[in-house]
């Protein structure tokens, strides 16, 4: 393998990681690659400024580490740079005749399919909305309405808001009544308006 060469699926992971948009993951062999490089270069530099500059060994040691880790930055970071490029220059290719939502409906589909969820439901709300979901985790929750807050504008979230997005495959809405019940949980005055599946649903107080 080259060692500016784009890593390929095959070694399990895409060559991006999360923690930081440019930090491109090492495979096996860069880092051998690396490590050769290193040993090498500071045996090269420690014979350089101890023998033909004629340092004393402390401050050969301290010079050959300095411009080994500078040597050593230098490829890493050259290599980052060349396969970011190529990571820009692959996902353009494959993404650039697709829209904005047509991407992000993409992106999104293995993240629990959350972007397609919402584009979906947003047609059937006319106002405010609240989000119904408690047997969720409290960390879900927020992550749902963090999507629903950058999803559905200008549409916004409101604790007193006429629109319910509930999201509990045990929620049973009484039509005669108009009572919503998720366990204890009962929540009077509603009416339908959109069911995205027997866990997703969309209702109104009624006026």
């Amino acid at each position: 393998m080259n060692f500016f060469e784009y890593p390929a699926r095959p070694y399990g992971y895409e060559p991006l990681e999360g923690h930081t948009i440019n930090f491109i993951m090492l495979p096996f062999n860069a880092k051998i690659f690396l490590i050769t490089v290193l040993i090498v270069s500071m045996i090269l530099f420690l014979f350089f400024f101890y023998r033909v500059k004629k340092n004393s060994i402390k401050n050969a040691i301290f010079y050959g580490f300095v411009s080994t880790s500078v040597l050593t930055s230098l490829l890493f970071s050259m290599r980052s740079d060349c396969i970011w490029l190529k990571f820009l220059n692959n996902m353009s290719e494959k993404y650039s005749r697709y829209t904005s939502d047509e991407k992000l409906m993409m992106a999104e589909v293995p993240n629990h399919g959350i972007y397609p969820i919402f584009m979906t439901i947003k047609p059937y709300i006319k106002g405010d909305y609240k989000l119904i979901a408690p047997n969720l985790s409290p960390t879900f929750i927020q992550f749902l309405i963090a999507k629903a807050n950058f999803i559905l504008p200008p549409l916004k979230s409101s604790d007193n808001a006429p629109y319910l997005i509930v999201i509990d495959k045990y929620a049973v809405l009484d039509p005669n009544t108009g009572v919503l019940s998720i366990g204890s949980i009962q929540i009077h005055g509603l009416e339908p308006v959109f069911f995205y599946s027997k866990d997703i649903s969309v209702l109104r107080v009624k006026q």
